[in-house]
């Protein structure tokens, strides 16, 4: 069930992150993670053509054998929803 849900907040991140750009979708790649009950095995990681996207909800510094801590992806994921309804999905501030 946590795989189920990480994976589908994980696509919504790259439809918000799509909005505003001329790139497309491009399929996933899989990753192995650890959360604090168990081990979820190939983990459905969404990606774009082009661009540099970047999961706040997964943070990048997070690697195999890491504790997924999921209050940590409660809390990307309020971030990630804030900066779409402020119209500002890379989280970059306004110069």
């Amino acid at each position: 069930m946590v795989k189920e849900l990480l994976e589908a907040l994980m696509r919504e991140e790259r439809e918000i992150y799509l909005e505003n750009r001329s790139t497309k979708a491009n399929g996933h790649y899989t990753r192995d993670l650890l959360d604090l009950v168990s081990p979820l095995k190939d983990l459905k990681v969404p990606r774009v053509r082009e661009g540099n996207f970047l999961l706040q909800i997964l943070p990048t510094e997070l690697r195999e054998g890491d504790p997924l801590v999921l209050s940590q992806l409660g809390e990307a994921w309020g971030s990630a929803q804030a900066q779409r309804m402020r119209g500002n999905p890379d989280g970059k501030q306004p110069c």
